[in-house]
């Protein structure tokens, strides 16, 4: 206790967690792989994220049509994607940014 007038400092506040983009999906094709320029590993496939919409008359969800997208992947997330995926397996992938930096991890979604 602080017998000052001073109040006792807050307690430090740990940081804050870094959300990351992710998708949550199916390969829709088998990954292909391929090389930058550099040499680096590199690989293209299409995904597909399934959809669920709120139904007013039941309270329930209704499962719609997925949706289907690119996913490009380079360096190790390549090289686990080629070894551990194939068409129709779902993952999760994080670190999704748009950029060459490509994906950070991917994991596996339990069946």
């Amino acid at each position: 206790m602080n017998n000052s007038s001073t109040p006792d400092p807050a307690p430090e506040q740990p940081a804050p967690i870094q959300p990351l983009d992710a998708i949550v999906g199916f390969f829709a094709t088998d990954p292909k792989p391929s090389k930058t320029r550099d040499g680096a590993p590199k690989i293209y496939a299409r995904y597909g994220t399934e959809r669920f919409v709120h139904d007013p008359e039941t309270g329930g969800t209704i499962k719609e049509e997925p949706t289907f997208h690119a996913l490009t992947a380079y360096w190790g997330a390549a090289e686990t994607i080629l070894a551990q995926y194939r068409k129709g397996d779902s993952f999760i992938a994080q670190g999704v940014d748009g950029s060459r930096r490509g994906l950070r991890s991917v994991a596996h979604l339990a069946e």
